[in-house]
């Protein structure tokens, strides 16, 4: 988990377990390693595959990608 001060926190509960207590208006899976909080995200813009990739307030070591499958949902999601 990384907080919007750039803090890294190690969970050691699964992902499932972590979305189900999490409010899903403010967070969505955007894929099956990652969760987002609306609060921390930019922008976003086109990725190859049909995904999308997403700017984000905070630094991650690698790209903040949504699954295609997820892509709708998310829009749907953010404009919610």
């Amino acid at each position: 988990m990384y907080t919007f001060n750039n803090q890294e926190f190690l969970l050691f509960k699964k992902l499932e377990y972590i979305e189900s207590v999490c409010d899903p208006d403010q967070f969505f899976r955007m894929n099956r390693q990652m969760l987002i909080n609306r609060l921390a995200i930019l922008s976003f813009e086109p990725y190859f595959n049909r995904k999308i990739v997403l700017q984000l307030k905070i630094n991650l070591d690698e790209a903040a990608v949504v699954s295609r499958l997820k892509v709708s949902p998310f829009k749907d999601w953010l404009e919610s």
